[in-house]
């Protein structure tokens, strides 16, 4: 489904099908996302030419009493003269749009929004919280500076195409999480994705098991504890393709004890001052091996397993 997301302009009548269907496969997912994000932004400016559309239109009122229900759960109790949603998104912000009530400029109230389809329950979230792998202070050996010393070789000389061609671990480490993969390395490795897959994959995977397994006793999350502790103020916004239900976890005392689970891609630990344990899970965003190592963060139901 190439090409489905158009930027800077108003979502298709025809977009609404996506809050209510589960359309395209998971390679889709993506482009799928920025759409019904898109339809969002526009509800506070629809026209009538969608709520009035003859095969569409009784979507679009759902989504937008739904959506004004929800205002008025979770906006200022006091009057407030304008209305803005502002879209953020990235793994920079690690939230969708800030909703603006009053002046824009001097706002009565702002909230932070994570928008999240086809889900009833925070657990049931891929991720609460996505961060670059070579941006966060887990281990003082991190997972990309890992696989560049004890991996990559192995992964290029799966591809004679690959052959001496790793580059200085200065350079790697700037380019390895550009997604456009514009430096000649990385687009050399995405142009053979394809080639010798079920090996290299094989790599990545050996890759991250032994990562996890070999340090995770030198894992310090003072710094990952600072980052969730940001998130106190967030609300998640969840579509479960008929009504929007809301979310919040008070993060700001937020402490985690220790790992309490170990298993080939990922750990959970003990976690204080919220009601949920947390799950770390490592992967690359864009093409195994390629780009974007990342380490996401996803709520779990507390248990009584102990590692």
């Amino acid at each position: 489904m190439a090409s489905i997301y158009v930027k800077d302009t108003n979502p298709k009548i025809s977009d609404i099908q996506y809050f209510f269907n589960k359309i395209g496969t998971r390679a889709d997912n993506d482009d799928l996302n920025k759409i019904r994000e898109k339809c969002l932004h526009y509800l506070p400016i629809i026209t009538r030419e969608y709520l009035e559309d003859i095969e569409y239109g009784q979507n679009w009122t759902k989504l937008k009493d739904n959506f004004n229900k929800l205002l008025l759960e979770i906006g200022p109790k006091k009057p407030y003269d304008n209305f803005v949603i502002s879209r953020k998104g990235g793994m920079n912000n690690n939230y969708d749009y800030e909703f603006l009530f009053g002046e824009f400029k001097e706002p009565i109230m702002k909230l932070k929004i994570e928008f999240k389809f086809n889900n009833n329950n925070i657990t049931k979230l891929p991720q609460f919280l996505e961060l670059y792998d070579c941006k966060v202070n887990l281990c003082s050996i991190t997972y990309t500076a890992y696989f560049y010393s004890t991996y990559l070789d192995s992964y290029l000389k799966t591809d004679v195409d690959l052959n001496n061609t790793k580059i200085s671990f200065e350079t790697y480490s700037k380019y390895v999480i550009d997604i456009n993969y514009k430096h000649p390395f990385f687009n050399l490795l995405y142009s053979r994705k394809d080639f010798y897959k079920k090996d290299k994959h094989a790599i990545v995977h050996e890759s991250i098991k032994n990562y996890i397994y070999s340090f995770h006793k030198l894992f310090n999350f003072t710094d990952i504890e600072n980052k969730i502790r940001e998130q106190y103020e967030k609300i998640y916004l969840l579509w479960d393709n008929d009504k929007f239900i809301t979310h919040k976890v008070d993060t700001s005392r937020i402490k985690i004890n220790n790992i309490i689970v170990i298993r080939d891609k990922y750990f959970d630990v003990e976690v204080n001052e919220i009601d949920y344990n947390i799950r770390f899970r490592i992967n690359w965003g864009n093409n195994n091996g390629i780009a974007n190592p990342r380490w996401k963060l996803s709520y779990i139901k507390k248990n009584n397993v102990i590692f």
